[in-house]
C-alpha cells in the first residue's frame, strides 16, 4: 500500500489516501475508512460531495503524478 495525496480542482489542501497494489483507494474520515474501486471511483464520489452534478463529470479529469492524485476542471473552450 502506499501513501499518496488527493488535490480536487487545484485547491490548497492536499487529503491523504491509501492506494493499494491493485488500485483501491482507502481514505480514513473521523476514525472510519471508506474504500473506493479506484483513484477515479474516489474523486468522481468527492466530487458529487462537493456538489458537482453527476452529468457533468465528464468534463473533469484525473491527473496522477508521482504520490499526487488530482481530479480537475478541464478549460473549455468557447
Amino acid at each position: 500500500m502506499s501513501r499518496k495525496y488527493f488535490n480536487f480542482n487545484n485547491e490548497q489542501d492536499l487529503i491523504p489516501v491509501d492506494v493499494d497494489e491493485d488500485g483501491k483507494v482507502t481514505i480514513n474520515v473521523d476514525g472510519t475508512d471508506a474504500e473506493f474501486d479506484s483513484a477515479e471511483d474516489f474523486a468522481e464520489n468527492y466530487a458529487v460531495a462537493r456538489n458537482v452534478l453527476p452529468e457533468n463529470l465528464k468534463n473533469w479529469t484525473l491527473i496522477e503524478d508521482g504520490d499526487q492524485i488530482s481530479f480537475v476542471l478541464e478549460a473549455g473552450t468557447a
